[in-house]
């Protein structure tokens, strides 16, 4: 269980990073949109310049609007998203918080229309997935640390020679393991 989150963590590194390049590249916009008579809720995710910004909103229309497709939809033209988020900046928001490269702000206008915002550097998502791995690599070498002293015929703690010490460790006082005790 353990190596597997190791594993998926890994993998979820590989792609944040990936992401994070890409960003710089090219700027993917996702849309999720779920019209029901004049309420249409609109979910977008953008990914561009080094971060990712999640938008959910619920738009409040005065009439019904029969053109507007449910479903995924992915464009990497950034002219109509940038559009959208050049909207929401402009507008005033009702509360504000923005720090480090990490913001969340909410909108919401007097005909009840109301928008999520939330970004996030891409920075952060690697290193939140990064973290795992890194402490498997640590716990690996560590392991692989102490079995090579074991071998030596070392303290697997910290390294001292215990040719003429059969139980402990003089130096940290450590106990031998039964199994390094009888291959001396």
């Amino acid at each position: 269980m353990k190596r597997t989150l190791v594993a998926l963590s890994t993998l979820l590194c590989l792609a944040a990073c990936t992401m994070w390049v890409r960003s710089h590249l090219v700027a993917d916009l996702w849309r999720w949109a779920d019209a029901a008579g004049k309420t249409v809720r609109l979910s977008t995710v953008r990914s561009s310049a080094g971060e990712v910004t999640l938008v959910d909103s619920n738009l409040e229309l005065a009439e019904p609007a029969p053109g507007i497709t449910t479903g995924v939809v992915h464009t990497t033209d950034d002219a109509d998203g940038a559009l959208v988020f050049d909207l929401i900046r402009a507008s005033s928001p009702r509360s504000m918080w923005e720090r480090l490269g990490f913001a969340y702000s909410v909108h919401q206008s007097r005909d009840g229309s109301s928008t999520r915002v939330v970004n996030a550097p891409y920075w952060s998502v690697a290193a939140a997935t990064a973290l795992l791995p890194a402490i498997g690599l640590l716990g690996f070498l560590r392991r692989r640390r102490a079995a090579r002293r074991r071998l030596a015929n070392r303290c697997a703690e910290c390294g001292y020679d215990l040719r003429a010490s059969p139980d402990r460790c003089p130096e940290c006082g450590a106990m031998r393991d039964k199994a390094d005790r009888r291959s001396t």
